[in-house]
């Protein structure tokens, strides 16, 4: 991609319920059953690394704390 135009997001924070939302097209991307290691990047530069797990049409997480 060049010139000044973004990649579409992969996520998206909701605020009022303390979550993230994830794209359908991440979403496809984890395996059922199978760890990943997702970083978030937000405006400002802070940057989350969580561990998700996708179990059928549900998703949780966990940060993963830097040593």
């Amino acid at each position: 991609m060049t010139g000044t135009q973004d990649a579409a997001p992969a996520f998206s924070p909701d605020h009022p319920n303390d979550t993230i939302i994830l794209t359908t097209a991440i979403l496809k991307e984890l395996r059922d059953g199978e760890p990943a290691t997702l970083t978030f990047h937000f405006h400002g530069g802070v940057k989350l690394k969580y561990r998700v797990t996708k179990s059928g049409d549900s998703v949780t997480g966990t940060a993963v704390k830097e040593s």
